[in-house]
């Protein structure tokens, strides 16, 4: 293997592990927020009776 082919390997290789990241980034932001929002639905506001 020449050092172009295992440049262009390591570089695809490591772009592949940034969008897994990025993914999950993403994925674990959607979680939290649509937790934050069951949150939010259930929380008592000032308005509601005692």
């Amino acid at each position: 293997m020449d050092y172009e082919a295992a440049y262009r390997l390591l570089f695809n290789t490591l772009t592949d592990i940034d969008r897994l990241i990025r993914r999950a980034q993403l994925q674990a932001e959607q979680m939290y927020l649509e937790q934050s929002d069951i949150v939010d639905i259930t929380s008592k506001s000032d308005d509601d009776p005692p």
